[in-house]
């Protein structure tokens, strides 16, 4: 399985981290991660509000679930939806919206 984590802060980190722990041991993705997220999988640079770029890195990764941690990204979930991606993200109430 590969993840893609989309942000930067440290809850990208922990939902990172708490992927990396599953046995199936998921290939994890971070954008655009940081120094902790770079200890899980591979950070690529690409900016948590840049929807075309973040569905582009989807494909080329082949990602089978996206995490999405930043709230910035919230006007892009359609392009990423479009692609058919599962979506795991913060919702408006403190509840995980897939």
């Amino acid at each position: 399985m590969r993840i893609l984590v989309v942000g930067s802060g440290g809850r990208e980190h922990a939902l990172a981290w708490a992927c990396a722990r599953h046995e199936s041991a998921p290939e994890i993705v971070c954008a655009p991660g940081n120094a902790g997220t770079a200890e899980l999988g591979a950070n690529v640079p690409v900016a948590v509000t840049d929807g075309p770029a973040l569905a582009r890195l989807g494909r080329e990764r082949e990602a089978d679930l996206v995490i999405i941690g930043h709230g910035r990204i919230h006007g892009h979930l359609g392009r990423l939806r479009t692609n058919s991606y599962a979506i795991i993200r913060e919702a408006p109430c403190p509840v995980l919206s897939l």
